[in-house]
């Protein structure tokens, strides 16, 4: 939760999704997604109001319909999957946005080159990014990939992936509890992890000012890639034993 408070407010929310695969080495992986929903929607609840005027409207409508798509596919999957299979698809997606993140890098994509805005990419973004948010709250790479070529300012960038994802989360809450993946016992351990989200805020803007942004984000990458790894080993393991 340390981890979502300081992608939040230090060096952006991709990074939130390093909280999926070390939650999933501690707790079953779909009681680990369970507990993170809650959590998710209370820090869409605090931003809300500060981005209220400051989002995109475009761009949610031509990705949220397709993001309806993708839960749909997602809560199938999910529902159908147990949880070695959840745990090294959440492994599988960590691993894949550091393949993006160096990737883009290679290709040499900059934030100043604006890309079309059309119903057929804005569905197929949305869908990709309800179906991993379902799986493994993992849809930040996905809907940065849409809307930063975008070329909108910085706060209505943020503004628009705060009320997209504000509506995506809420949208998963009725099947994660008719799925029993939040229940009474993932609640609690929720409220017992919420308060630990404004001391990463704090520890995310002293960050931001203070350490080598850098050299923090290379940090972060390959603390994934590993976590990312050890889930696919260590549920792939579990799975040849049986």
């Amino acid at each position: 939760m340390l981890i979502l408070g300081i992608a939040k407010a230090g060096f952006g929310s991709g990074f939130g999704l390093l909280a999926a695969p070390l939650l999933a080495m501690s707790l079953p992986a779909k009681q680990s997604v369970g507990v993170l929903l809650p959590i998710l929607c209370a820090i869409d609840l605090v931003a809300l109001p500060h981005y209220w005027r400051n989002w995109d409207r475009r761009n949610v409508l031509f990705l949220f319909p397709g993001a309806l798509i993708g839960v749909v596919l997602g809560t199938v999957l999910l529902n159908r999957l147990n949880d070695n299979w959840i745990g090294i698809s959440i492994g599988l997606l960590a691993i894949a946005f550091v393949a993006q993140h160096y990737w883009k890098l290679w290709r040499a994509q900059h934030d100043t080159k604006k890309a079309p805005i059309t119903w057929t990419a804005g569905t197929g973004f949305g869908a990709a990014a309800g179906f991993t948010s379902t799986i493994a709250h993992a849809a930040g790479p996905v809907a940065t990939m849409f809307l930063l070529p975008q070329g909108m300012d910085r706060r209505r960038f943020v503004g628009t992936t705060v009320i997209f994802f504000a509506l995506l989360n809420a949208t998963k809450v009725p099947p994660y509890i008719a799925m029993d993946i939040i229940r009474a016992d993932t609640l609690k351990i929720s409220g017992f992890l919420l308060p630990f989200v404004p001391v990463g805020v704090f520890i995310g803007l002293w960050m931001n000012k203070s350490i080598n942004e850098k050299w923090f984000v290379r940090v972060i990458y390959w603390v994934l890639l590993l976590a990312g790894g050890e889930l696919v080993w260590k549920n792939a393991a579990a799975l040849m034993q049986h």
